[in-house]
């Protein structure tokens, strides 16, 4: 009897949240055979309820049925803190059949301006959902290598370039701006080298042992990018490197990234080394005085920049004190719409 109360509780929420009942993973099958159940429980002053989490949040089960919460103490005690259910290699797996068809259309030169249909629909959904460190994401969009945005992914076949559409927006004119400037033959190979954003739902990315791979990097409003490399002739590394790293160019970089009009950037993690040194290059530039104090140490930081966002354009800091950055262990293992009606990248 209360499996059945519970199977009816379910379907009730899917019914009043829009979502049909077979597109909802029941919470009970996520959850390990060894492990014992609990209670679905709603969180209302996040404007959550269950089928919504059951949908999008893969760590959903693993946090005991809970929207928004830490990893359950009975794991914490044993140092898991990532659903041991996906600790692999890629989040292939957990992209849905919109997120593959946008992804398919962009390559396909289906859209003749990506940003201009970004800049349609940037805050239309509530895509970021709980905190930077233990939330998910809805709706996410993926990043895609494009012959006008000058972005390279470090590990595609991982899937983890997924986030908001005002974190997509803001990679894509990044890429742009760096195309502007280096857009002479010499300068073809220059790149905007894209790590980890986030899975195609948000959740934890799983590191060794359990532990998570990002202290971050759950809810799409994350992005590590690796320094900017300009040499004629010369191709931008693929991978992140500490080597070689110019504080001009890399300070001109970074104003790049704060002056977006597309999402408002909260901070920006980096090495206290190469911080030093974008200061020194930054000289008596008036910028540093209003943009330097949002550019922070965090130990991990050697050779990519953390860039963390809020969920809308606005000016530098987004008007409010940045959440902490746990220190990461970087994992190893109106604007018109275009092509006919936007696409719902994350159903």
């Amino acid at each position: 009897m209360a499996e059945l109360i519970r199977v009816l509780v379910l379907a009730s929420w899917t019914t009043l949240a829009g979502v049909r009942a077979d597109d909802v993973v029941h919470p009970r099958s996520l959850i390990p055979a060894a492990d014992p159940t609990s209670e679905l429980v709603e969180l209302p002053a996040h404007g959550l309820n269950a089928a919504f989490c059951a949908k999008w949040n893969p760590d959903f089960s693993f946090k005991e049925n809970q929207c928004c919460a830490r990893t359950s103490w009975r794991y914490r005690r044993r140092g898991i803190k990532c659903t041991p259910s996906r600790a692999k290699m890629s989040y292939c797996d957990e992209m849905t059949d919109a997120q593959r068809r946008y992804e398919a259309d962009v390559r396909a030169g289906r859209y003749p301006d990506v940003l201009a249909l970004i800049s349609w629909e940037v805050g239309r959904l509530d895509q970021a959902q709980c905190s930077p460190h233990d939330g998910f994401l809805a709706w996410g969009r993926p990043v895609v290598e494009t012959a006008g945005n000058r972005l390279r992914l470090r590990r595609p076949d991982r899937c983890v370039h997924f986030g908001t559409d005002a974190m997509v927006g803001l990679l894509e004119w990044l890429g742009r701006q760096v195309g502007t400037r280096f857009a002479g033959d010499e300068y073809r190979g220059v790149r905007v080298l894209v790590g980890d954003v986030s899975a195609p739902r948000g959740g934890c990315l799983y590191g060794r042992g359990g532990r998570k791979g990002h202290a971050s990097h759950t809810s799409g409003l994350d992005v590590d990018l690796g320094f900017l490399h300009a040499a004629p002739g010369a191709v931008s590394p693929a991978v992140f490197s500490r080597r070689g790293f110019e504080p001009e160019l890399n300070w001109w970089f970074v104003k790049q990234i704060f002056a977006n009009p597309y999402a408002c950037v909260r901070s920006i993690y980096l090495d206290r080394r190469h911080l030093a040194r974008l200061a020194r290059a930054a000289g008596g530039d008036p910028d540093w005085n209003r943009l330097g104090r949002l550019i922070r140490h965090i130990p991990g930081h050697q050779n990519h920049f953390h860039v963390r966002i809020g969920e809308a354009p606005g000016a530098p800091g987004c008007g409010e004190d940045d959440l902490p950055l746990r220190a990461e262990r970087p994992s190893e293992t109106p604007i018109k719409a275009v092509a006919g009606s936007p696409p719902d990248v994350g159903s």
